[in-house]
């Protein structure tokens, strides 16, 4: 169990250390997001509720 937690930390490191590593060269591109829409983007496409 030890061997599993380890591991799983350690790739949630790395994922994280390459998505920021991806933002630090692509920064140019990062300054003109606008994070407002991509934030309701995601909740409404995240939504769990289902409107009938």
């Amino acid at each position: 169990m030890k061997l599993i937690k380890a591991y799983l930390r350690n790739t949630m490191l790395q994922d994280s250390l390459n998505s920021l590593a991806k933002l630090s060269v692509e920064h140019k591109i990062a300054e003109n997001l606008d994070f407002s829409s991509l934030i309701k983007n995601f909740a409404y496409k995240k939504a769990r509720k289902i409107t009938f």
